[in-house]
């Protein structure tokens, strides 16, 4: 920032003539500051007219740049935004084409230092054309996408050159020609797809063992690509190879380009066990009263335990539910003691199954006894 001062004739004439000098001497001084830097522009354009770009010679040293396979690993970015995976040319890919293009001149520099940091222009100058872009931004103290607060000048000026040298590369892509730039970002992914000779299975090895130096697993790796690693073509190494470039620059975050959570191990559902409830002695005692109360409706005499004078429920009065169940069990119960006595000559037939007209206990009048008479009869 320069400090600009008023003179006026009084102060002049207070001061004597030192401050005159001093004037004229910071004039002097910012005139051949301003006289160096025409000079310096005028003289590139003079040497750009006497040697033009050729363009076909210019095309040719970008091939041959981007058939580089170190290069090319280095050539491209990937990032997120707004949950679509975009890749683009790195600023080593920026100046790399503006060197094979041609008459251009790029940079930036710092043009004011603010109180929270430092306003910086980036340009870039086709000598041929005139054509200038040029851009004008704030950088300030905290580091780049780590947010600390820097104090030190080296780590300070290291900060504005990292965060200039980005915004230069998208002034330098304004002025290069689009399919120029298309066709260098082409040559990369293949060489890159073409690799330097290893089989396939060992290049992708060796991308997991680098992306796992940086905390990238390989279930991260299969949910970026979406298949297993051992699916991986030729082709979708450039894709992997620009996020590691992204995440090593500083460019991007881990969790921007990878799912975090897909690392996690998926929760194992726990199978719940099956309790057999057994009925309460509340509920066995009830069932054996209705039982009895059935039996005592087909004999027609009064439940055990029972005033006579008190009411006898009927099979209409019962739950249609608990009256099968009851069946059910004395079905059990008939059979059980059936095969485990021998006694199954009466209901059972010659092979010991029960026959096709049996109906159980709650269904059927009771049988008098072999020799023996009902009272009263």
């Amino acid at each position: 920032m320069v400090d600009t001062q008023i003179y006026t004739p009084e102060s002049l004439a207070t001061n004597g003539h030192s401050d005159t000098g001093e004037i004229m001497s910071a004039q002097g001084g910012m005139d051949v500051e301003s006289s160096r830097a025409i000079a310096s522009v005028q003289a590139s354009m003079v040497m750009a007219a006497k040697r033009p770009r050729r363009e076909i010679a210019s095309w040719k040293r970008m091939k041959a740049a981007c058939s580089r396979l170190r290069f090319a690993e280095k050539a491209l970015f990937a990032y997120r935004r707004g949950g679509t995976l975009v890749s683009g040319p790195t600023i080593r890919l920026a100046e790399s084409l503006a060197s094979a293009w041609g008459n251009l001149d790029m940079g930036f520099k710092v043009i004011e230092k603010l109180e929270g940091g430092h306003l910086v222009q980036v340009f870039c100058h086709d000598l041929e054309s005139n054509l200038r872009v040029s851009r004008e931004l704030i950088i300030s103290k905290n580091r780049y996408m780590g947010g600390d607060l820097l104090k030190a000048e080296r780590d300070i000026a290291e900060n504005i050159s990292s965060v200039a040298q980005r915004n230069v590369r998208n002034v330098v892509l304004q002025c290069l020609p689009a399919d120029l730039v298309e066709d260098a970002i082409s040559q990369c992914q293949k060489t890159m797809a073409k690799g330097d000779g290893r089989p396939l299975q060992t290049r992708i090895r060796d991308a997991v063992v680098s992306f796992e130096e940086i905390g990238i697993s390989v279930a991260m790796l299969e949910d970026f690509l979406g298949h297993n690693m051992e699916a991986t073509e030729p082709l979708e190494i450039p894709k992997l190879q620009g996020a590691y470039q992204s995440i090593t620059s500083g460019m991007a975050k881990r969790e921007e380009l990878f799912n975090i959570a897909a690392d996690l191990p998926a929760p194992v559902e726990k199978k719940k066990k099956v309790q057999t409830v057994e009925p309460s002695k509340t509920e066995k005692s009830t069932n054996d009263k209705i039982r009895d109360a059935l039996q005592a409706e087909k004999e027609g005499r009064t439940p055990s335990g029972k005033d006579p004078s008190a009411h006898v429920p009927t099979t209409d009065e019962i739950n249609e539910e608990e009256l099968v169940a009851i069946q059910q069990r004395e079905m059990e119960e008939y059979e059980a003691a059936q095969y485990e006595r021998g006694r199954g000559k009466e209901d059972n037939n010659d092979n010991g199954e029960l026959p096709l007209d049996y109906t159980p206990k709650t269904a059927r009048k009771p049988r008098q006894a072999r020799g023996m008479k009902t009272k009263g009869v």
